[in-house]
């Protein structure tokens, strides 16, 4: 499962800042956010579902409502590893740019950087919050790099008074992530 790093509210403010790009919506009595027209977020664990259409999309957002219906939706949602991709991720400069001047100086980052999957969109903070030295008649900056799995997963679902799944999409999600600064300098 994708764990974040930041709070609950540090993710809002980054939403209110940014409301232009996403437009995403919360259903009604569920967890799950509609980021695109087939892919959902679910805002309790960070999970990315991607379904081949807008009726398995919601007739698995119904089926985990709090209020069931009786209708013939979804029965069962199973997820199915596939495979987890090792991924690194770079930045551009994250600090200030400094000259060593005479004796040298220092730079420092900032305490947290957020990344974002190209693939899925799914965002990644890590803790940074370091200092390097900048060397003598160099200039230099920070850069932020960061390291995770890409795990993904088959949806496949099961409707009501079937025995038998059906492929719905794919799911995703993000563990192992490391994060760590470098300092690139130049004449």
């Amino acid at each position: 499962m994708l764990k974040l790093t930041s709070t609950t509210g540090f993710l809002s403010i980054i939403c209110l800042c940014i409301t232009t790009i996403f437009h995403a919506e919360t259903t009604a009595v569920t967890n799950y956010e509609i980021i695109s027209e087939l892919v959902i977020k679910d805002n309790a664990n960070g999970t990315i579902y991607k379904f081949n259409s807008v009726e398995l999309r919601d007739y698995f957002i119904n089926n985990n409502s709090k209020y069931q219906t009786r209708s013939a939706g979804v029965a069962d949602v199973r997820r199915t590893f596939v495979r987890s991709i090792r991924k690194t991720l770079s930045s551009g400069a994250i600090s200030n740019t400094a000259y060593g001047g005479v004796a040298g100086a220092t730079v420092t980052s900032p305490l947290t950087f957020n990344f974002t999957d190209p693939q899925t969109g799914i965002g990644i903070s890590v803790n940074l919050g370091t200092s390097h030295n900048v060397p003598p008649h160099t200039y230099g900056h920070i850069v932020a790099k960061v390291q995770y799995n890409l795990n993904e997963y088959n949806l496949s679902v099961r409707y009501i008074g079937t025995n038998t799944y059906v492929p719905a999409g794919k799911a995703y999600d993000i563990s192992n992530v490391f994060g760590w600064t470098e300092l690139r300098t130049w004449k």
